[in-house]
């Protein structure tokens, strides 16, 4: 066993040793930079080949608790990290999903918890009593009308379609 596989396995209990074996082995098959990192904007389909029933908003969620090294890129360390989180939330909640709706935001429409989860977007870090929200079926639909009007532009054609039921529309629109 090698000593990165040694080193992980001390690091994340949660993935065994054979786990972080299949996990160093299919990330060094990705198309990687000259320093052995993995751009994020492929880190989904990366993720999905070792968990592919993960949707595309855990996996981000899971990417926001990781510290990575370089911008824009994740190292294998912090691929094995975003693993980790995912098996993590099997065990206990779900990552990216808020705990409840304060009852002062019933005014609002919004009458439950799960009314509030599908709302809520992200939860600002640096001041946690206040929260983005957007509404999910103008999301789904600006996200439709972007793959029908954009799809054939030349210039940035090619990262579409974007999954309409997914936050990915804010990473694609990042820079």
């Amino acid at each position: 066993m090698s000593s990165d596989i040694q080193r992980l396995a001390k690091k994340h209990p949660i993935l065994k040793p054979w786990d972080i074996e299949t996990i160093v082995n299919i990330f060094d098959s990705l198309e990687l930079d000259a320093n052995r990192g993995l751009d994020q904007r492929h880190l989904v389909t990366a993720v999905q080949k070792i968990e592919p029933e993960r949707q595309y908003d855990d996996i981000r969620a899971a990417l926001k608790k990781v510290e990575v090294s370089r911008a824009g890129m994740v190292e294998l360390d912090e691929f094995v990290e975003v693993i980790a989180f995912l098996r993590e939330g099997d065990k206990g909640s779900r990552p990216g999903v808020v705990a409840a709706a304060p009852a002062a935001l019933a005014f609002e429409g919004i009458t439950s918890d799960r009314a509030y989860e599908r709302r809520t977007i992200l939860q600002s870090r640096q001041n946690a009593s206040s929260a983005h929200t957007i509404n999910e079926d103008e999301r789904e639909e600006f996200t439709n009308h972007i793959n029908f009007a954009l799809a054939e532009d030349k210039d940035i054609g090619y990262r579409l379609p974007i999954d309409p039921h997914t936050m990915q529309i804010f990473d694609e629109a990042r820079d």
